[in-house]
């Protein structure tokens, strides 16, 4: 077994080695497309990853945050096109 600090790490350690990885399958398609891997389907179920964004309460109303805010599940929402996505925000305590 192998530990990296990062997932990308990984995925270059792969292109060079007889390993292999699990990713989710837009990091995986994207892999594919600019390193000399292969990827697969794996036979398992996977649980659905959620991804969120927490911030400190003091910025739920300042206009630069919101903005930024949106900004960042736009991005994310593209980035998985085909998918539904939910958008959840919450703020934490300050």
């Amino acid at each position: 077994m192998l530990t990296l600090a990062h997932f990308l790490s990984a995925a270059m350690v792969v292109a060079r080695s007889d390993l292999v990885m699990t990713a989710t399958s837009v990091l995986a398609d994207t892999v594919e497309g600019i390193l000399p891997v292969r990827s697969v389907r794996h036979p398992l179920d996977a649980p659905t990853v959620t991804i969120g964004q927490i911030w400190d309460a003091r910025h739920d109303d300042d206009p630069a945050h919101r903005w930024f805010r949106q900004m960042v599940s736009e991005v994310a929402a593209a980035a998985v096109p085909g998918r539904r996505m939910r958008t959840r925000v919450r703020a934490g305590r300050g």
